[in-house]
């Protein structure tokens, strides 16, 4: 989001009273480049969108559908216990989760939710392990190069070391974060008022 200039507008609402904050949001960005995106997302647990993701989850290990499975077990546990410390518990670093993610054999990448982007000759979209392009000539798959660690968070944490060592400059620098933190607060700026949100060129 490096030079963020454009428009926003965005529905949320509060669907659970146990847990009064914005739950899901529907929202709408145009770019001063003339690209645009839009973005629908649901905290609550209802439908999973890795149905969409080759059942591969968020963390890139397979999964069985297990729709609401979250809710129940937050709702069976969490009767003497605060739910942020099951939260921590359960889904923390270190936990069986975690454990279960680095045992895994060579887990796919992460992914958050369905993504779709259309360019000028082609859709894309991840794959389990790489990226399908929907071109006139028909799909095809590009596979990405498998990383030293597991996938997606141990790209991160390479970029890093080798922006320290003046190898190459960071992607998710300090002002990818400020801009991306500047649209999170534009969503719920819009919400909350019912208007669109123009954001300045960073």
């Amino acid at each position: 989001m490096n030079g963020l200039q454009g428009e926003q507008g965005a529905h949320a609402a509060v669907l659970d009273p146990a847990r009064p904050t914005e739950g899901c949001c529907t929202t709408f960005l145009a770019f001063g480049n003339g690209a645009a995106a839009s973005m629908v997302y649901s905290g609550y647990d209802h439908f999973d969108s890795d149905e969409f993701h080759f059942w591969i989850g968020e963390s890139g290990q397979p999964k069985t559908a297990a729709h609401a499975s979250s809710r129940r077990s937050l709702r069976q546990s969490t009767a003497d216990t605060a739910e942020a410390a099951v939260r921590a518990q359960r889904y923390g670093y270190g936990s069986p989760f975690w454990k279960a993610i680095q045992s895994a054999h060579r887990p796919h990448q992460p992914h958050f939710g369905v993504l779709i982007a259309t360019c000028e000759k082609a859709d894309a979209r991840p794959s389990a392990d790489g990226v399908l392009l929907y071109t006139h000539d028909g799909v095809q798959e590009v596979a990405l190069p498998a990383g030293q660690s597991v996938p997606g968070y141990g790209d991160v944490l390479d970029e890093m070391v080798a922006a320290v060592q003046g190898q190459a400059a960071a992607v998710h620098d300090g002002r990818w974060g400020r801009d991306t933190l500047a649209v999170c607060l534009a969503i719920l700026q819009s919400a909350r008022e019912g208007r669109e949100i123009f954001l300045p060129a960073a």
